[in-house]
């Protein structure tokens, strides 16, 4: 059997004295009477400290750590015969000897958001198996990129619960009042800029989308019925063209960058070509799943490839391309294309009047 002790850590640790007895004789008594437990687990879930190494205060602190002997505490600490430090939605904490401070070293709590979000939406159901996330961009990268959460898990859920109304496509106007917001997420307003930064950028894309067709034309075929000056595109075309433009924050977000304002203050990755090129695969890869979501959606279908034009022009004509499959099968000179559109991203920022710094 397993014996799950929540919040045993409650009471400044007035607890502990009781649990000695059974951790380590398997047997406690209650006045007269011994009762044996038996061969049991004993699983202990606390909320006083961010991992085990600070449970309980350090013994520089010299007056809090003999209180903390007096009540038991090293004598349980010693009994325990292993230990997990389960992180939440927030950065891990350590203690600097003064207070509690964000690790540094600790990148993945983003990750960790991700996982909880999808299991939240039931996203990660064993039955229908896992589902691809369709949400708001700025909403996405507020809730994974947001400072804190005031009260940790708990606050991070009531969130996400809110916005189960608008299922299943995400959108922030299912969001809670901002004064509940506020008093979850902390900092309302750097929530609201990291939701906000990619629509700044998006609200260009009717006026760059064009300078994203005139790229295209330079790596496309001759033969290719799309090959012509923008104005002359169907809608359709012309959509594909802006939806490629709304990619860009969301894949510059990958390689930990983001667009801006030239105005604002921070300087320009001068580095950002390295950084996008270090990260190319990733990056090329959520470009082609942008672009075949965006296909598929319009009712395109796949199609084996062919080396006759004429045929797969008909093709394209039939809504059939050979391109709508997994990066990975694509042959190397399609999937220059996508390569190519992410080392244009630096290009294409300066056009919109936007420039691309490091997050942070």
């Amino acid at each position: 059997p397993v014996v799950f002790w929540d919040e045993f850590d409650s009471r400044s640790y007035w607890w502990l004295q009781f649990l000695l007895a059974p951790m380590q004789d398997g047997r406690f008594q209650e006045g007269q009477i011994t009762h044996p437990i038996g061969r049991c687990v004993f699983v202990f879930a606390g909320a006083t400290s961010y991992t085990f190494e600070n449970f309980g205060p350090p013994r520089e602190a010299r007056a809090a750590y003999a209180e903390f002997g007096l009540k038991k505490g090293p004598d349980f600490k010693s009994r325990l015969h292993g230990t997990l430090n389960v992180l939440g939605p927030n950065p891990r904490q350590h203690f600097n000897g003064a207070d509690w401070v964000n690790d540094a070293s600790d990148v993945c709590f983003p990750v960790r958001r991700a996982i909880l979000l999808r299991s939240l939406l039931g996203l990660m159901d064993e039955k229908t198996g896992s589902r691809r996330l369709e949400m708001d961009p700025g909403l996405l990268a507020a809730l994974l990129e947001a400072r804190s959460y005031a009260f940790g898990s708990r606050s991070f859920e009531k969130i996400v619960l809110s916005l189960r109304g608008s299922a299943p496509n995400y959108q922030r106007s299912a969001l809670p009042t901002d004064e509940v917001l506020e008093m979850n997420v902390g900092d309302l307003d750097a929530f609201k800029r990291i939701m906000d930064q990619p629509r700044e950028f998006q609200e260009q894309a009717e006026t760059i989308s064009a300078a994203v067709h005139a790229r295209w034309l330079t790596s496309a075929d001759n033969r290719n019925a799309f090959k012509k000056a923008f104005e002359l595109l169907d809608p359709e075309t012309k959509a594909d063209n802006r939806a490629a433009a709304w990619r860009v924050p969301t894949i510059l977000a990958i390689a930990g960058l983001e667009l801006v304002p030239l105005k604002d203050p921070r300087p320009p990755a001068a580095n950002a070509a390295a950084i996008l090129e270090a990260h190319i695969e990733v990056l090329a890869e959520e470009e082609h799943d942008g672009w075949t979501d965006v296909r598929r959606k319009n009712g395109w279908t796949w199609v084996e490839r062919t080396d006759d034009l004429e045929l797969r022009e008909k093709q394209r004509a039939e809504r059939r391309h050979d391109c709508l499959t997994p990066y990975a099968s694509l042959p190397d000179h399609e999937k220059e294309k996508d390569r190519g559109s992410v080392r244009w991203y630096p290009e294409l920022a300066k056009l919109a009047g936007f420039k691309i710094v490091v997050k942070g």
